[in-house]
C-alpha cells in the first residue's frame, strides 16, 4: 500500500507494508508540479518517482494493481501519467498475469463537450490500460449518463456499491492473499 506520510491511520499487521511516497501538488495557476515547499519538480524528480513505483512493484510482485481515482483517459490523469504509465506499460509488457484496476470514488465529469478525438483517446486508454474500473456506485445507467463514452465499454465499468462495511479491514488482515 503506497500512501502519503501521516495522511492515514496505520493498521499494524504482518501482511501489510506501508511505503512512503513524497507528496507533490499541481499548481493550477502556474501549470506546474511542485513539492510541498513550492519547488518545481524536475525531469530527474519525475523519473525518480516513476522508478520508485516500479521498484515497489518489483519488490512485492503483486497479483493486482489497484489505482485510486485513476483510469488513464481523463484530463486530470495526464497530470500524473509520468509516474503511473511507466508502471502500467511494464505490467502490460512483462507481467500480463497482473490485473490492473481503478477505483473511482465518484461520477466522472468533463465529458459535456468532448470531441470525437478525445472520446476515442479515452476509450482506447481505458481499454488498453485497465482491466476493470470499479465505481463507487450502484447505478451503472447513471454513470453512463455522466460519462457517455463509457457505454462503448460496458464490461470495463463495474459498480461495486458504497464503502460502509467496517469489517472489511479485518477480512484483509486475516487473508493470505497479496494486496497492493
Amino acid at each position: 500500500i503506497i500512501l502519503e506520510k501521516d495522511n492515514f491511520d496505520r493498521i499494524l499487521a504482518d501482511n501489510i507494508s506501508w511505503e512512503y511516497v513524497s507528496p507533490w501538488r499541481f499548481d493550477f495557476f502556474n501549470n506546474r508540479l511542485i513539492d510541498l515547499d513550492g519547488r518545481e519538480l524536475t525531469d530527474k524528480d519525475r523519473q525518480a518517482r516513476a522508478s520508485f513505483f516500479i521498484k515497489i512493484f518489483d519488490s512485492y510482485k503483486p497479483d493486482v494493481l489497484l489505482l485510486h481515482n485513476y483510469m488513464s483517459g481523463s484530463r486530470w490523469d495526464s497530470i500524473i501519467d509520468f509516474e503511473i504509465m511507466p508502471l502500467i506499460d511494464l505490467i502490460r509488457e512483462k507481467h500480463r498475469d497482473v490485473n490492473i484496476y481503478s477505483y473511482m470514488i465518484g461520477m466522472l465529469d468533463g465529458f459535456e463537450n468532448i470531441t470525437k478525438e478525445e472520446e476515442a483517446f479515452f476509450l482506447e486508454s481505458v481499454k488498453r490500460n485497465m482491466d476493470k474500473v470499479f465505481l463507487r456506485s450502484d447505478n451503472l445507467p447513471l454513470f453512463f449518463k455522466t460519462c457517455p463514452p463509457a457505454i462503448h465499454l460496458p464490461g470495463h465499468f463495474v459498480p461495486v456499491g458504497y464503502s460502509a462495511d467496517s469489517d472489511k479491514v479485518k477480512k484483509v488482515l486475516d487473508s493470505n492473499e497479496k494486496y497492493i
